[in-house]
């Protein structure tokens, strides 16, 4: 699965590169930095799973669901992987946007001028910290393995890679995956600069946990998205050593509608 992400997220960028070829300094910087950035993720994340997986065989005893969890079968355990590992996301990511810390790490994904398929990648490192740490935990309680986790991780992904692809996929089929999948025109309205469409749209693979929780945007304003956030939009948040700062540095301007 984790070759299948890897050979997904080539081939949409090679169809966004195909369809309008990127040969501007600024795109060229954009797409090292997110690319840098998710280089530093996966050096963090190796880290900090090795972290959590020697605490936990420290101080944590068999999980409380896997007596239940283990007699089911191969197949449903793994959609309940699915299940429960997309809510617990989908909470996470909720989170990220309402305590000041979280956000403050999340937002380097948001300030993105552009929306293509490097944003998918672009987190700051820390951020695995706070989100990995819930998945370890939501992971432990309910019994699943490593195979679980990563056959989720890699799944997801992939949609993440659509979400934010800058590709003209046709609408009819678009709304009719958005009942269940997160799809780009529902994706793109996280990633506006107003304030209550980018605090919409949580879902990371299934779209379901928006509409259970009342947040759901399908139909955007009457201007095109703009995407982006206005308090980091100046030169000294670009590039790599901007984007691993701005967390740490004060905004240029407060956020607003």
């Amino acid at each position: 699965m984790a070759s299948l992400a890897a050979i997904a997220f080539v081939l949409i960028a090679a169809l966004e590169t195909w369809r309008q070829p990127a040969t501007d300094r600024q795109s060229a910087q954009r797409w090292v930095t997110n690319l840098a950035l998710f280089g530093l993720e996966q050096i963090f994340t190796l880290a900090w799973v090795g972290v959590l997986a020697g605490f936990a065989t420290w101080v944590a005893g068999p999980s409380p669901l896997s007596p239940w969890t283990d007699t089911w079968p191969g197949w449903i355990a793994f959609v309940l992987a699915i299940v429960v590992l997309d809510a617990t996301t989908y909470l996470t990511h909720v989170l990220s946007h309402r305590i000041e810390p979280l956000w403050r790490l999340h937002a380097v994904h948001h300030a993105d001028r552009v929306l293509d398929v490097t944003t998918t990648v672009r987190h700051h490192p820390l951020e695995v910290v706070p989100t990995a740490t819930v998945l370890s935990i939501c992971a432990w309680v309910f019994g699943l393995t490593a195979a679980h986790v990563a056959f989720y991780a890699a799944l997801s992904f992939i949609v993440q890679a659509i979400a934010h692809a800058d590709l003209r996929l046709p609408r009819p089929a678009m709304r009719l995956a958005g009942l269940v999948f997160v799809t780009p025109e529902l994706h793109a309205l996280h990633h506006s600069r107003h304030r209550d469409e980018t605090n919409s749209n949580y879902g990371q693979l299934l779209s379901v946990w928006d509409q259970m929780f009342g947040t759901l945007v399908d139909e955007p304003r009457s201007e095109p998205i703009s995407v982006g956030l206005e308090a980091y939009s100046s030169a000294r948040f670009g590039g790599l050593l901007g984007a691993l700062m701005q967390p740490f540095r004060r905004p240029d301007v407060t956020s607003a509608d």
